[in-house]
């Protein structure tokens, strides 16, 4: 049997009818692709063109990303490094502030102690072996503040290298000498030369007392209270010492032939 098709097809032929089937129903194969036109090379390569230039503007688009991408990475590791050290140095100014604040307190506690048994040691004319060790470690230890925190000013800039050097902290190591007696362990009677000593160490400490600011609430690294206290108390030593006519303190029991 025939395909109606087939027979539809040789009919439209000899009828001189198949061109506008075949064109309407034919299937096309890469032979029958229209022939390549150099008419039409300009727009085929616009084509390509405008794809090349889409390409190029989306790598542009991505690498200004990228950089934003790396920029802002960058600036926030910088911000937690920043916020990292300055928590850090926060935390270490805080505790300065907290020794600071706690040492000029001890010292001027310190001072008031010693006026206590320097009254005690006059009222009863004797010097005990505890009250010589109380007065030496007292004294050493005041001496060690000074010095600590002279350091302290000339490193934070404050001061220059010339405040290294103080007659406080060397003055208060020769009242720490005339209380060191290895070979005395018992109370000692006081005589007149040995009083005047312990009055004149008692008026010595008594300005240091008077240099202290009492309406100072509390000593901060940032707050210029706790170097004028050491200037304060510099000068008070420089004046005590010109007004009694001494180099130091030892003059009081030294002859000035002996060596110091």
């Amino acid at each position: 049997m025939k395909s109606p098709l087939r027979t539809t097809l040789r009919r439209n032929e000899r009828n001189g009818r198949s061109g506008g089937f075949r064109r309407r129903f034919a299937i096309r194969t890469a032979n029958d692709r229209p022939p390549f036109r150099l008419a039409d090379y300009p727009k085929r390569c616009n084509i390509k063109k405008k794809e090349g230039d889409r390409l190029h503007r989306w790598m542009q688009v991505l690498r200004t990303k990228r950089g934003l991408i790396a920029a802002w990475t960058a600036f926030v590791a910088a911000v937690v490094f920043a916020a990292g050290q300055y928590a850090a140095k926060e935390k270490y100014e805080a505790y300065v502030s907290y020794r600071l604040d706690e040492d000029m307190r001890r010292f001027v506690e310190w001072l008031e102690t010693s006026d206590r048994i320097y009254a005690d040691i006059l009222e009863k004319g004797t010097i005990r072996s505890r009250q010589r060790h109380l007065l030496m470690s007292l004294h050493e230890d005041m001496a060690g503040i000074l010095r600590a925190y002279r350091e302290l000013a000339v490193r934070l800039g404050l001061r220059d290298d010339s405040f290294h050097y103080t007659q406080s902290t060397v003055n208060a190591m020769k009242i720490v000498r005339y209380f060191y007696d290895g070979e005395v362990e018992g109370p000692i009677q006081l005589d007149q030369s040995r009083r005047d000593h312990i009055t004149a160490f008692r008026e010595f400490d008594a300005t240091w007392l008077a240099a202290v600011d009492r309406s100072t609430a509390s000593y901060r690294v940032h707050d210029a209270s706790w170097h004028r206290l050491l200037d304060a108390i510099e000068t008070s030593t420089t004046a005590f010492l010109a007004e009694r006519q001494l180099k130091t303190l030892d003059d009081l029991w030294l002859d000035r032939t002996e060596i110091r």
